[in-house]
């Protein structure tokens, strides 16, 4: 199948798994609509395309625009290794997806969840997303070796197996250190299932979902990611330097760290606001 030469290409670009997967799921629904090889498309194909996601799918513009992407990146692929010569995907508009608040737990929040946690494991697991903000991606496929325990650091292997390294609280490590103290296994990983085998995306997301419900927190959806997002925004709000949060996060550019100095602006707006006399 010629997308395993795409694929190829993209992993040599340091894309990340799962956008590979992603991309390439959405260039076999584009060419299953179709009812041709993408490489053979022409510009109207595609708009016929555009169309049918629109019209028949009812997607969203971000869900559009995603798919879009998708295809404009294979078509680079494809003048890269001179299959083609041209793009028809050129003129074709992709939708700007609208831009979404991050949404994050206030203090009592992460405090109620915090103490919702029953076990060593999700102790540790609560306390690792809020002292990193690291992805779920991270959390699970963290190991041992890249916990620096004297420097208080931690050495994460991101998105396009890009490392960065970012300090770590003494509170989550002790609650690490308290875990792994009930594990008698030989596995190199810091967070493992009942079996002793790496522990799942999915279990970690359902952890944090059902910590989130023991703790009656309604206002927002509480999830690994805004769990990320509560990190931010905390750290910003204590002064912590933008740059020096864009590292730790691992944001390829400073514009997606700006979006929570953005949120905060909104916030002090808001507090201003409700903190004027009434009538004034």
């Amino acid at each position: 199948m010629y997308y395993e030469g795409y694929a190829a290409w993209q992993r040599h670009r340091k894309s990340s798994p799962a956008t590979i997967h992603t991309y390439t799921l959405d260039l076999k629904t584009a060419e299953t609509m179709l009812k041709k090889p993408l490489k053979d498309a022409t510009e109207s194909d595609i708009w016929r395309y555009a169309t049918w996601l629109t019209d028949v799918r009812k997607l969203g513009s971000a869900a559009r625009a995603k798919k879009m992407y998708a295809l404009r990146s294979y078509y680079k692929y494809l003048r890269v290794k001179r299959i083609r010569t041209d793009d028809p995907t050129e003129n074709l508009d992709i939708p700007r997806a609208q831009k979404r608040t991050p949404k994050y737990l206030t203090y009592d929040e992460m405090t109620r969840l915090k103490n919702t946690a029953q076990t060593p494991l999700k102790q540790a697991i609560i306390a690792m997303f809020y002292a990193t903000g690291m992805r779920v991606s991270e959390l699970v496929s963290l190991n041992k070796r890249q916990i620096n325990w004297e420097a208080h650091r931690i050495t994460i292997i991101g998105k396009g197996d890009k490392e960065r390294e970012i300090p770590v609280s003494s509170t989550a490590l002790t609650a690490v250190k308290r875990y792994l103290q009930t594990r008698n296994d030989n596995n190199p990983a810091v967070f493992v299932n009942s079996t002793g085998k790496c522990i799942s995306k999915r279990t970690v997301q359902r952890y944090i979902s059902e910590a989130g419900q023991a703790a009656n927190i309604k206002r927002i959806p509480v999830s690994c990611h805004n769990l990320r997002h509560t990190y931010a925004t905390h750290l910003l709000n204590k002064g912590i330097d933008i740059n020096a949060l864009k590292k730790w996060m691992g944001h390829s550019s400073i514009n997606t760290t700006m979006i929570y100095a953005e949120l905060l602006t909104e916030t002090e707006d808001q507090l201003y606001t409700q903190s004027l006399p009434k009538g004034m």
